[in-house]
């Protein structure tokens, strides 16, 4: 892929590079920098930057190199990178600071890494580890003294990407790009929403594809300190009492990019506003997992 840019709105075009694999522009500095991850045929990529479009002499800087993929979000430069031993590395800059290998307390294999939120000066980070099984880390607020350390907040969410997880799903039939069954309530601190696999002896890890059987709804309020079923509500629309209680297995299951996809009931995922705080607007079951009673 070639990037190229326009200094008078489109009237004319210069190539900026080629082999471009991704970009992204900061307009927190003064110049703004551009960050651009090349790719080197035959080698691992590259990362540079510019404060001038790449258009003065000697203006490009390496950011970092050797890396399989690259992204800009907020105060974070994130990259990843193969190690020795076949896992993936996450390498994280905390406001534009050097990079620093990330830690994760887990000595299972790390496929892929999907950033499921940022927030706070804290990363939380989907971790891969064999094409069923991916569990959610959160990590402290970088410094000097500890670098980028994360802590196990949920075992087994469902995250889906077409390289690597769920080998013979139905998600791949219908074209589902890369998600993560996960939702920051809009505007509400700490308050996060996670499809998780419901069988703690990994059953439903052993099987190729994923249902909405295989699932139940958790729920945090301290940013993945703690996560907890949902409480169904007392009644239904017509005043009647609902039998349904989580001490016997039984929790409210609200639907996310799974059941949107799903080709038997889809149904419209969590919805949430920051200028509306405190609603909550979902669709739902009612049992034991997200398939309902």
């Amino acid at each position: 892929m070639q990037l190229w840019f326009s200094r008078n709105f489109g009237m004319d075009w210069s190539t900026v590079r080629e082999f471009v694999k991704s970009w992204f522009v900061d307009t927190s500095t003064s110049p703004t920098t551009l960050y651009v991850e090349y790719e080197t045929p035959g080698q691992d990529n590259v990362v540079i930057s510019s404060t001038s479009m790449f258009t003065t002499p000697n203006d490009a800087k390496i950011v970092v190199s050797n890396v399989e993929d690259f992204e800009l979000r907020d105060d974070f430069m994130l990259a990843t990178r193969r190690s020795a031993g076949g896992d993936l590395d996450l390498l994280v800059s905390y406001k534009r600071g050097p990079f620093v290998t990330a830690r994760f307390p887990s000595k299972l294999r790390r496929r892929d890494f999907h950033i499921a939120d940022i927030s706070e000066g804290q990363l939380m980070v989907c971790v891969n580890h064999d094409s069923m099984l991916t569990n959610l880390y959160i990590s402290n607020v970088p410094n000097d003294v500890r670098g980028v350390q994360f802590s196990l907040s949920l075992e087994r969410v469902l995250y889906f990407y077409p390289e690597g997880s769920f080998p013979n799903s139905w998600l791949k039939d219908v074209g589902a790009e890369s998600f993560i069954d996960i939702h920051r309530v809009g505007n509400l601190r700490g308050i996060y929403i996670a499809s998780q696999f419901r069988d703690p002896n990994a059953t439903a890890l052993t099987k190729t594809s994923v249902t909405p059987d295989d699932l139940v709804t958790v729920i945090t309020f301290d940013k993945g300190g703690e996560w907890k079923l949902i409480q169904p509500p007392r009644y239904d629309d017509e005043g009647q009492s609902i039998d349904c209680q989580r001490s016997k297995g039984c929790s409210l299951h609200l639907s996310q990019r799974l059941s949107q996809l799903y080709p038997i009931n889809k149904t419209a995922p969590i919805l949430t506003s920051a200028s509306a705080p405190g609603i909550i607007v979902a669709t739902g079951v009612i049992g034991a997992s997200l398939k309902g009673q």
